[in-house]
């Protein structure tokens, strides 16, 4: 499965990824025993790192782990660690992010950071999503439009690829109709399991750039991963006829070196995509925000407020009616879970300073 990573164990830092950005951050470090690395596997306080040695298992420091500025690493961060013997290190750091594609969590569901209801980091320094959908059951330009929205936000540039065009009659035409709701993104129609297009796939992809799979479970993103590489990096196995969902073996997020030294980073499928802040909306829906300019309020949220240059231009059809409401209706989303965090954070300060008190008193007590 590993096969096609680091077959050359003295691969430099920039053909991981390394940039000016972290070399500036990691020239403060002073101690001799502490290396950069970049973490290919994370999966329950489990870590594998990529560094100029080849590649080693890890944990994180306790200094670290406890640390609230300490995010939790994830796969494509850039950290620094230090040996703790010759088959295993220690994480100490993470280096500031670049970019990252990062989810609300739903419900009471914990992220990484063991916070209910909060955000997930899926992948960290990021130059490219390939936004993997079937064109088959799960073809819904709505969740592209999530997809896409997410990706901007996090300062990703998003391609979509749209997958299994050999299991549908009108796929350049669905290709026309997303590329239609998304100005400035790349969207391919190809089939990942006889080839086509994943030539041209191949043909945007540079070396030492990292790109991030994103998509449903049985979208495919496997399968075009072993295309990519034309190698057979990551199991594999058929899509239900009956369901049409994938049966493939992405079970944790990893992150791949591939011949001619693209990264790519493979994660399991999503089945829900909830934003977590409003940034990457204004990419995301650019029409909207020409119309919004001319709105009579700055705040405007273009749901009904009076003299709304958006609604005016759905009521006249200068602007799509769907497009619209996908914006309406993610903006609504962002701002409930902001509403949502804004009081947990209150919740978990009073606790705080509930504890604080309690401990007061009962130094005063002794």
């Amino acid at each position: 499965m590993r096969d096609i990573l680091l077959s050359n164990e003295t691969m430099t830092l920039e053909e991981l990824g390394w940039s000016a950005a972290c070399e500036e951050f990691f020239a403060g470090e002073t101690r001799n025993d502490v290396f950069p690395a970049r973490v290919s596997f994370a999966s329950r306080g489990h870590w594998r790192l990529l560094c100029k040695g080849g590649e080693i298992a890890a944990t994180l420091s306790g200094k670290a782990r406890n640390d609230p500025g300490t995010p939790t690493p994830v796969v494509g961060d850039w950290v620094t660690a230090r040996r703790a013997d010759l088959e295993n290190a220690v994480i100490l750091a993470v280096i500031p992010r670049q970019s990252a594609l990062v989810r609300g969590q739903a419900g009471g569901r914990k992220n990484e950071d063991g916070v209910a209801g909060g955000e997930q980091v899926l992948a960290a320094n990021v130059n490219t999503s390939l936004i993997v959908c079937g064109l088959d059951r799960d073809y819904n330009p709505r969740r592209i439009e999530r997809y896409i929205a997410l990706s901007y936000g996090g300062g990703v540039q998003p391609v979509v690829l749209l997958n299994k065009a050999d299991l549908c009659q009108d796929a350049q035409e669905k290709a026309d109709e997303v590329a239609s709701l998304a100005p400035g993104v790349e969207v391919i129609a190809l089939s990942a399991l006889d080839g086509e297009g994943v030539e041209r796939v191949r043909n945007l992809l540079r070396s030492g750039e990292t790109v991030c799979l994103l998509g449903s479970s049985g979208a495919g993103k496997s399968t075009l991963l072993n295309g990519l590489a034309a190698a057979s990096c990551q199991a594999t196995k058929a899509t239900s006829e009956v369901s049409g969902k994938g049966r493939h073996t992405t079970t944790h997020r990893e992150l791949f070196v591939l011949p001619g030294g693209v990264i790519v980073i493979d994660t399991p499928g999503l089945r829900e995509v909830a934003l977590s802040s409003p940034d990457g909306l204004e990419q995301t829906f650019p029409e909207v925000e020409a119309f919004a300019k001319d709105c009579r309020f700055r705040d405007c949220t273009h749901g009904g407020e009076p003299d709304c240059a958006v609604l005016a231009a759905v009521e006249s059809g200068e602007l799509a009616g769907e497009r619209w409401e996908s914006f309406l209706r993610l903006q609504r989303e962002v701002r409930y879970r902001e509403r949502v965090a804004n009081l947990g954070q209150a919740s978990e300060e009073k606790d705080r300073w509930k504890s604080i008190s309690k401990a007061i008193k009962q130094l005063y007590k002794g």
